[in-house]
């Protein structure tokens, strides 16, 4: 075959999910002696990807709490820009919430040009849009929770 002929496929890069690196730290501690390239192959056969040997050491070296708390659904552990921020806006959604009052939007984007200002962090470091909001929901597992309305044909046929 020629150098021209041969074609070369780039692997893509994989990611686990927090959720699946718990479960192969599991697999991993209940099976502390077993060689890697079994590991890689118990990998590949449940989550359909190829890990490299750093990724593996990572994920067998980190601690168990790691993978345990936060949102599972995660692929990747960062590091937010401004944590003191997000602290106290996090802060007056869980007050909000004790009370049992619905935080809208509107409400949370303004609390976060009132705690942006605070924390002394400019508006051209810190933007807030809708596109800020939707991460920063999703990095803290935060939903509007409406209250629930029961119908009134559920009612009916309770009568």
């Amino acid at each position: 075959m020629d150098q021209e002929e041969a074609v070369t496929v780039k692997d893509t890069r994989a990611h686990l999910t927090l959720e699946q690196k718990a479960q192969l730290r599991a697999f991993l501690v209940a099976n502390p002696n077993l060689p890697q390239f079994a590991v890689t192959d118990w990998v590949r056969e449940h989550f359909h990807v190829r890990l490299g040997r750093s990724t593996l050491y990572r994920i067998q070296r980190a601690p168990e709490s790691a993978f345990a708390s936060g949102n599972l659904s995660r692929k990747k552990l960062r590091r937010v820009k401004f944590p003191e921020f997000e602290q106290l806006l996090l802060k007056f959604y869980k007050e909000k919430q004790d009370v049992k009052q619905d935080v809208s939007d509107d409400e949370l984007l303004r609390k976060a040009a009132e705690c942006r200002d605070s924390c002394g962090i400019n508006d051209t470091d810190l933007k807030l849009s809708n596109g800020w909001l939707y991460r920063f929901k999703i990095r803290h597992q935060l939903a509007n929770r409406s209250p629930t309305v029961v119908s009134h044909v559920a009612f009916a046929l309770t009568q």
